[in-house]
């Protein structure tokens, strides 16, 4: 199990469609993990430890807490299925732990452990939540997750920053008469369409 990042482009087309999508932070983009759920590809981001994650309880279904393997004190932080995107192939990246700070490469080595340990035991809880999410069952854990389905239509319309500026002229071509389409308007039409009810 391995982490990645997300291109600044695609997270601002989704935060779009859907305002529980995690934006990245400057210098320091938000860390994730990719699960294959429902046959899309999600990335689910990561946390470090806060005191406040210990009033969640583990078997909670929006979360999947981590300790070091063998020492259950040390708290590693959370996986937050429920701020869990798709993702297309070309706007992820590999994380190159060695560039990193010493001290939160250990913290991802040792999240990275137990991940692996664990890993069918969160693909289960990720699928499961999905369902939940996806088919209505829980309204009040389903306003604390990102809305999957929105988002999975949301991600067949994004256009990478080169596709972007290629596709500008083909829209003004389009008859003069017509006013030009808002391409943000569109999409939060879209999500409106998918979302939950």
């Amino acid at each position: 199990m391995k982490f990645y990042v997300i291109a600044d482009s695609y997270i601002n087309h989704l935060v779009a469609c859907d305002q529980h999508v995690y934006k990245n932070k400057g210098t320091r983009p938000y860390i994730g993990i990719v699960l294959e759920v429902n046959g899309v590809e999600f990335l689910a981001p990561l946390t470090s430890y806060k005191e406040k994650q210990d009033k969640i309880p583990n078997n909670s279904p929006l979360i999947f807490k981590m300790y070091e393997l063998g020492n259950v004190e040390n708290k590693l932080g959370m996986v937050q299925i429920n701020n869990m995107v798709p993702v297309l192939g070309s706007e992820v990246e590999l994380l190159d732990l060695s560039v990193l700070d010493p001290k939160y490469q250990n913290l991802l080595n040792l999240q990275q452990q137990f991940l692996r340990k664990n890993q069918e035991e969160l693909q289960k809880k990720a699928s499961k939540l999905y369902k939940i999410v996806s088919k209505g069952f829980a309204t009040g854990i389903i306003n604390m997750c990102c809305d999957f389905k929105a988002l999975e239509a949301a991600m067949k319309t994004y256009l990478p920053p080169v596709a972007q500026e290629s596709a500008v002229p083909t829209v003004a071509q389009e008859s003069s008469s017509e006013p030009q389409s808002d391409f943000q308007d569109k999409l939060r039409a879209l999500c409106g369409k998918y979302s939950k009810k």
